[in-house]
């Protein structure tokens, strides 16, 4: 069976579809995501969960979306929790049954304790970072109008130093990033 998938995902993606006219109001994606953080001298393998929704323009191919993920994992033995919120434009393309889409977020991301590594001194164990990904994007497959399969969503996550007066507590000046793959269903509501 595996064998035939690439020819599967070809006539998917040559296929015509009347659906593909449909182009939905909102889109809801939840799922599982993994994220790998460059945490200075070592790198965390982190598991979590990732949800987004996108609100779609009467433009075919533009976009709005808000997008929140948890991550969880283990840094020199500690648990470690990661959370993002971030929105920001995307664009989209459509073709049959397949909608591949890029996109660029800006917002924040905490953690407790943080998994970007913090002076040995302070023992204060949250952080708060602007957060941005330059670019990311992912497939979708759909089973009907009201379905997809989001085969995968991969960004690229850099957090940047926030001037002291916007953070509560003092940071280091050591900047980082972190790489998520997601997977998971899309719900689409409404039409445009």
């Amino acid at each position: 069976m595996p064998r035939y998938i690439p020819g599967i995902l070809v006539l998917l993606f040559l296929s015509p579809s009347a659906h593909a006219q449909d182009q939905p109001k909102i889109e809801i994606f939840g799922g599982f995501s993994y994220a790998n953080i460059n945490a200075g001298e070592h790198r965390v393998n982190t598991k979590g969960w990732h949800f987004m929704i996108a609100v779609n323009s009467r433009m075919s191919w533009l976009e709005f979306a808000a997008d929140v993920s948890g991550h969880y994992g283990k840094l020199a033995g500690s648990s470690t929790a990661t959370y993002i919120a971030m929105a920001g434009p995307r664009l989209t393309l459509r073709r049959g049954r397949m909608t591949g889409f890029v996109h660029s977020l800006y917002g924040v991301s905490f953690g407790h304790p943080s998994s970007i590594p913090l002076d040995e001194f302070d023992d204060r164990p949250q952080r708060l970072w602007f957060t941005f990904v330059p670019g990311g994007g992912g497939l979708d497959i759909e089973l009907n109008r009201r379905v997809a399969v989001r085969l995968f969503q991969v960004d690229l996550i850099f957090p940047s130093r926030t001037p002291e007066y916007l953070q509560p507590l003092p940071q280091t000046g050591y900047a980082s990033f972190q790489v998520r793959f997601s997977t998971g269903i899309v719900l689409r509501f409404g039409k445009v």
